[in-house]
């Protein structure tokens, strides 16, 4: 067993035991070990008082997702923990783990962490302390930790466009639907079901279906749909009213021409050159597909010689001479010269993951997704599997503008010391801030000129739906067209930047990290990649 470098102070034997095994603290070490192993008390008890208690400290989180607190108690003392809650402000307590409704929701009752498992909505407001005791009924309460949860209105975010009066729309994925967030951080469901049920209905506003949406892009005020899992492009007026533009929902296939007889295998990345042609990353045919004016479908790269694996994001530089492709199971993104045709490799290494950046030729990538392109040709990447933002340059030196790279975690702050988790969309606003559509956090982040990375906190609203912007900004998992002429972005300092909300312990980050949102919501975007011969990995 390990021992403290002082003796110390309390009654082991007095410690209780569960399932046979003795939970302490001491020194601020975690200690655990059998009861077999304590033959007597270390010395006579010593009484705690509230100073020898660190406070577990106020969490602020979203619903669905996890946390912990933290026991911390002052050097020298060996403790017991025991939880406690309370759900009516404080006013009575009780012991966590004596109530049948703590199963699935709480563990770790008896030890320095509480883990939170799955925060519910109700949950708001909520109390926990931790009760330290040094022998039996000696027990001291710690200060309370006021449990703040913030509605949660996604499922797993996975686009996100923003229109020139700074709104935002979100593919959420998961819910199979389109949410709108006014500039004011108001939100409400554009499009889809309210009860998040699949389907390939055309119809207006809720009475329309998707089915798994996967990147949007606003052109001539209509807001156009790679409606992955019906695998056709859907477009939304400015009423709502949902028509399918390309495809046949719901059948899957390989098909130039028409628009009604073309045929796409879930499409994943879309957007607008200048001129109004609409370039799709058809995802499950590992191809790019071009649909002109007149609705006419054809193939511009992914036949034999040059092989994509999985694209999704997609973006058009700003003089419209080329496509940059998120090439996702290939780790890489590539370049298509137009009108040729002619596909390079612009960074990364094709078919090898990795985590690096810096210099042309140095970038390695993992999964890239979300594309955005700005005014100067800088490409901002969503680097799924690295969770992390990167920013390459026309030449293609890259750098990490948030995240830390390799981990996935929920965190604001800096964009050095932000955690993303599998970010999915991309996209800026007319004043250069780009934002985040997060989706293993369900969340949407927000990245400041400042160079501070926030998570929005919105509240529902019954607001009309006035039509999306006919110059939006970035395409969210797609990147901007060629003719909006997105601001040029302002420098940041990966070590500036201000605070922010997020998660305020690293106990609650690890939890988040390897619970529900890693092991859930990852796989939502993973499974297609896979299914259509990407690694994902």
């Amino acid at each position: 067993m390990s021992k403290t470098t002082a003796e110390p102070k309390g009654y082991l034997a007095g410690v209780q035991a569960r399932n046979g095994v003795i939970h302490l603290v001491s020194s601020g070490v975690y200690y655990s070990f059998n009861e077999a192993w304590i033959k007597a008390p270390f010395s006579t008890g010593v009484d705690l008082s509230p100073s020898d208690l660190a406070p577990p400290g106020d969490q602020t989180v979203f619903a669905n997702q996890s946390l912990s607190l933290h026991a911390t108690v002052a050097d020298g003392f060996v403790v017991s923990i025991q939880w406690q809650v309370s759900t009516d402000g404080g006013a009575t307590w009780r012991d966590i783990g004596t109530d049948s409704g703590d199963v699935g929701i709480y563990s770790g009752e008896g030890t320095a962490t509480l883990a939170i498992d799955c925060v519910t909505a109700g949950m708001n407001g909520w109390r926990h302390r931790y009760v330290a005791s040094t022998a039996p009924g000696n027990g001291v309460p710690s200060t309370v930790s006021i449990l703040t949860v913030n509605p949660s209105y996604f499922e797993g975010p996975s686009a996100i466009v923003a229109d020139q009066s700074g709104d935002l729309y979100v593919a959420d994925r998961a819910a199979h639907a389109i949410r709108r967030i006014t500039g004011v951080n108001k939100t409400h469901l554009f499009a889809g079901s309210t009860a998040g049920q699949p389907g390939a209905t055309d119809a207006t506003g809720t009475a329309a279906r998707f089915n798994e949406p996967s990147a949007l892009a606003v052109r001539s005020g209509t807001l156009f749909v790679a409606d992955g899992g019906n695998h056709a492009i859907r477009a939304i007026s400015a009423v709502a009213a949902v028509t399918t533009f390309a495809g046949k929902t719901g059948e899957s296939g390989f098909a130039d021409g028409a628009a009604t007889i073309a045929r796409f295998n879930h499409p994943g990345g879309i957007a607008f050159d200048s001129a109004s042609n609409a370039y799709v990353a058809d995802t499950g045919n590992h191809a790019i597909r071009k649909i002109a004016l007149d609705g006419t479908v054809s193939t511009i790269a992914g036949a034999i010689p040059v092989f994509f694996n999985s694209p999704t994001g997609i973006a058009v530089s700003k003089n419209g001479d080329h496509l940059y492709v998120a090439d996702t199971g290939n780790h890489a993104i590539r370049a298509i010269a137009l009108p040729d045709g002619a596909v390079t490799t612009f960074a990364g290494v094709s078919g090898t993951a990795g985590c690096t950046e810096g210099a042309p030729g140095q970038t390695l990538l993992d999964s890239p997704s979300g594309l955005l392109i700005d005014g100067e040709d800088t490409l901002y990447v969503a680097d799924t599997g690295n969770s992390r933002i990167l920013e390459i340059t026309a030449s293609g030196s890259s750098r990490t503008l948030a995240g830390n790279p390799g981990f996935a975690g929920f965190q604001d702050g800096s964009t050095s010391s932000a955690w993303f988790d599998h970010p999915g969309g991309i996209t800026m606003d007319s004043s250069g801030n780009l934002y985040i559509a997060d989706t293993g956090n369900a969340v949407i982040r927000k990245i400041a000129l400042s160079g501070s990375v926030s998570t929005l906190i919105l509240t529902s609203t019954t607001a009309p739906t006035p039509p999306p912007d006919p110059d939006g900004n970035g395409s969210g998992n797609t990147g901007g067209d060629a003719g909006q002429h997105l601001p040029e972005r302002m420098d940041f300092s990966r070590g500036g930047g201000g605070g922010g909300g997020g998660a305020p312990s690293v106990w609650f980050l690890f939890t988040c990290v390897v619970t529900t949102a890693l092991r859930f919501r990852k796989k939502w975007f993973l499974d297609v990649v896979r299914e259509n011969g990407g690694d994902g990995e």
